[in-house]
């Protein structure tokens, strides 16, 4: 079984307002990731939400088995995918680290990562486009136990770094992977005018 984790406590103070609820392909970031996942191979999907997780909860419709509520989440990003993981249940092999900010990323890029993952063997898969390593992520669940002990200031980033010579990249063409919209102006770019609102 490959889970996903989708990582939307941060306070988006540089968007101004909760990422998880922005409009996106007429649903919001936390519905386009959502949709897109039930689109994939994924399943076993864990929701990481922080301050105002009931509201988002309630205003994106997700049932209470899908979110973990990160009481901390001023501590950081990987605090929220340690909790993450440990809410996956048993049974799953691997798992897409997904913030919610790179909402636009393409359901056959997941599979991509899925397949690849299981084609080569490797602890982790990660999307690259032009060049660039973009999310979400592919870990495999043997490697969990480094994140659990990854330093706060790199985080997950600390585990790729150590797994630079036998991890697999996947080229992919797709722009969504390197889109990572957490402020009003990249938000615009992404799609042509300002958050509603602005």
């Amino acid at each position: 079984m490959i889970g996903a984790i989708v990582l939307a406590a941060g306070r988006s103070e540089r968007m101004g307002r909760p990422k998880p609820l922005l409009p996106c392909r007429g649903t919001t970031f936390l519905g386009a990731v959502l949709d897109t996942l039930g689109r994939t191979r994924a399943g076993a999907i864990r929701v990481v939400l922080g301050r105002g997780a009931e509201a988002i909860r309630k205003a994106a419709g997700l049932p209470d088995d899908l979110v973990v509520v990160n009481p901390t989440p001023e501590r950081g990003m990987l605090s929220s995918l340690h909790l993450g993981i440990a809410a996956l249940p048993p049974g799953v092999r691997a798992f897409l680290v997904w913030p919610v900010d790179h909402p636009l990323v393409e359901a056959e890029t997941v599979d991509r990562l899925i397949a690849a993952l299981e084609a080569s063997g490797a602890p982790l898969a990660v999307p690259v486009h032009a060049g660039r390593r973009g999310h979400p992520a592919l870990l495999s669940m043997g490697i969990a136990p480094e994140i659990e002990t990854a330093p706060e200031t790199e985080g997950a980033r600390a585990v790729v770094r150590a797994h630079a010579s036998d991890l697999v990249e996947v080229a992919v063409d797709d722009a969504g992977v390197v889109t990572g919209i957490d402020t009003p102006e990249a938000y615009a770019a992404a799609f042509g005018h300002p958050p509603v609102g602005e």
